[in-house]
């Protein structure tokens, strides 16, 4: 990783799908992102592959243990280039080629951190690549984990747009962790000694957490950006609090409803084991942008790994940013 003391440390690193041996749309360029209190230093690639000054732009990240460098953002930036739409992909703090505060991998302690992380990422990155046109359309899309951040910064930026540069248009959300699958939840018991170890060790990880296998959705395959192994403590405890509790909450006062939003696009996953659809259709059910739609796809969480399911996401996705009346 990067050090937090020398950005230049990051110009030593390839840019994103530019180590494959096959041809793939590779990074344009990248731009880093440092927080007020300077404790990380964030990755963000560049895709301006064939675009232009009046190109949409998409602001883009993944999910939990991913990084820019996944089968579902090659999916995405593909097609933006076929498109003609700008595409920068922030990596979360402890993931890629982004540090994370405990200079450890993964280690996501709190979820605010990565929503101020994406706000600021809107508010430097948008002014960035509009160049010499002030008013071009942008939008926010996210898979799994990535997509709950970009709902939460949608909600606050519809709510606060004298903040944030104009003409936000929306967001995607693809198979989003606004619920939980009962079955994986630990008891209350675990759940106790989870938030107890994860305070005093929270890049600790133990088998009771999930293992990360990411050789099926790593792209290039012989990349090392995405994370392997059993999740820390305080991403694992993080997940929990967020599925289970927090998402619920908040949409239940009233402190997550996308009002003002402008449009919102959901997908949901008919086998989906991670996020079960029924959680997702009854998140998207109850929040009330300007307009909506909730497209199910007929694969599970991975729905962005395989090539059939990625290409039904990726056509939906760039009809509802390209067409006014989707």
């Amino acid at each position: 990783m990067p050090s937090v003391d020398d950005l230049d440390d990051l110009d030593l690193y390839p840019l994103a799908f530019s180590t494959a041996k096959r041809k793939l749309v590779e990074a344009t360029g990248r731009m880093t992102l440092v927080p007020d209190d300077k404790s990380v230093v964030l990755n963000v690639e560049i895709f301006e592959n064939d675009t232009d000054h009046n190109s949409p732009i998409l602001l883009l990240t993944h999910g939990i243990c991913a990084s820019a460098e996944t089968k579902g953002i090659q999916a995405i930036v593909a097609a933006a280039r076929k498109n003609r739409v700008k595409v920068a992909v922030i990596e979360l703090e402890g993931h890629g080629y982004s540090t994370s505060v405990s200079g450890k991998k993964m280690v996501c302690g709190k979820f605010e951190r990565h929503l101020d992380n994406m706000l600021q990422f809107v508010n430097e990155i948008v002014p960035a690549l509009r160049g010499e046109i002030e008013n071009t359309p942008y939008y926010l899309a996210g898979n799994s984990f990535g997509g709950l951040v970009c709902l939460y910064a949608s909600d606050y930026i519809s709510k606060n747009r004298e903040d944030f540069p104009s003409n936000f248009q929306g967001l995607a959300a693809i198979a989003p962790a606004v619920a939980v699958n009962e079955a994986q939840v630990p008891s209350d018991g675990a759940m106790l000694g989870l938030s107890f170890l994860s305070f005093v060790a929270p890049s600790m990880t133990l088998s009771v957490t999930p293992m990360e296998d990411p050789s099926s959705y790593s792209c290039p395959k012989q990349t090392k950006r995405n994370y392997k192994g059993n999740w820390p403590l305080s991403t694992a405890k993080m997940l929990v609090d967020l599925t289970t509790r927090q998402v619920k909450r908040d949409v239940e006062s009233g402190e997550l409803n996308l009002k003002g939003t402008e449009n919102c696009l959901i997908f949901g996953g008919i086998v989906d084991k991670v996020v079960p659809i029924e959680g997702v259709r009854k998140f998207y059910d109850s929040v009330c942008p300007k307009r909506k739609m909730f497209v199910q796809i007929g694969k599970g969480h991975d729905m962005l790994y395989h090539k059939s399911s990625a290409d039904e996401v990726v056509a939906n996705l760039f009809k509802w940013i390209l067409e006014d009346e989707y």
